[in-house]
């Protein structure tokens, strides 16, 4: 039995227009091309499959059969294909990402979950940095993205904005830089910073403070 892709494609063709014209149009061949090659698929199957009539084109009981086979058959093609070539563009592998503690939250979450839906067969492996170190691993290799806080100015480093938020330092009550208006980054340079341990989150009492949001890069503007 010798049925080719173009026999079965050429059939199907036919038994849903109900004509050889427009079945040969659909398929882009001749018309006689296409009868001589129905021709040779019901050699090959040993029986009628199609009949012409005043109407068109009719299916035999055995065309009707044949039918459902060659449209599963060409579907099973078809999604072959598609696993073939889904399989050739797959991204595979290992992605650190490095992360600050003060670029958790939603974002993150966020992000990394958009990710691994579209790269499942990426293994992911979150790695989190305290504030001494602003790039997260990028500048000694240890990630190989990172979601930081700019400022982070160094060579061989190239920033995305993934999202943009108010910049806020809290003060506590009586702080000398407490009523200022407006503080730039330079004002705080040197100011020890209180964070929580990269292994747990300890709670902690907030002292009476004044609100800062952003009003440029690098300047903030007391608020309240």
């Amino acid at each position: 039995m010798n049925i080719e892709l173009r026999h079965l494609r050429y059939f199907v063709a036919v038994a849903e227009e109900a004509s050889f014209t427009a079945a040969a149009h659909r398929v882009h061949v001749a018309q006689q091309v296409l009868s001589t090659q129905i021709r040779q698929l019901e050699a090959a199957v040993g029986t009628q499959l199609l009949r012409r009539t005043s109407r068109g084109v009719l299916l035999t009981p055995a065309g009707t059969a044949f039918l459902d086979a060659a449209r599963s058959t060409l579907a099973g093609l078809e999604r072959g294909v598609a696993a073939a070539v889904n399989a050739s563009r797959a991204v595979a592998g290992r992605l650190a990402v490095g992360s600050s503690v003060a670029a958790a939250g939603k974002t993150r979450t966020r992000l990394l979950t958009a990710f691994a839906g579209a790269y499942p067969a990426v293994e992911l492996e979150l790695v989190t940095f305290d504030l001494s170190a602003p790039a997260a691993g990028l500048l000694d290799h240890r990630t190989d993205v990172a979601l930081i806080r700019p400022p982070v100015d160094a060579p061989g480093i190239k920033l995305a904005v993934v999202e943009e938020e108010a910049r806020v330092f809290v003060l506590p009550e009586g702080h000398p830089l407490a009523s200022r208006d407006v503080l730039e980054l330079a004002d705080v340079a040197g100011m020890p910073w209180v964070a929580a341990a990269l292994s747990a989150i300890c709670p902690c009492a907030r002292a009476p403070s004044r609100p800062v949001a952003r009003t440029a890069t690098d300047t903030v503007r007391a608020t309240g």
